[in-house]
């Protein structure tokens, strides 16, 4: 599968509520964090090309929702960041103790937006 398959239009992204953006890049980058411990544990060349593929995905997701709010937005500075530390993490191997924070981030960030909306 091509990863532009997978990646949604710029429009239907647009469209989605902020807790389901949040949470569609949550998941991949925790994808992406799982398939590279795999990579790591196994020496595992599939789960390092999978770790590829879903560090891609995760970073095209973060700038589809970049480009889809206003640069005003305090949110957009925190994904920025978190942008900068996914990549730190997957292409230098940097800052790994951070994963389960960034974990918790995006959880915690679904959960907030999803109770939000609701009310």
């Amino acid at each position: 599968m091509i990863l532009s398959d997978k990646i949604p239009s710029a429009e239907s992204w647009a469209k989605m509520p902020m807790y389901m953006q949040i949470g569609n890049i949550g998941s991949e980058v925790n994808r992406t964090f799982n398939r590279k411990q795999k990579a790591l544990e196994e020496s595992c060349e599939k789960a390092e090309e999978l770790c590829q593929i879903s560090f891609e995905r995760s970073i095209s997701l973060m700038n589809l929702m970049i480009d889809t709010y206003e640069p005003d937005n305090l949110f957009l500075k925190e994904l920025c960041r978190m942008k900068e530390l996914v990549c730190e993490i997957i292409v230098n191997d940097n800052y790994t103790e951070n994963i389960p924070h960034i974990k918790k981030y995006f959880n915690d960030h679904v959960l907030l937006l999803r109770a939000k909306e609701a009310s």
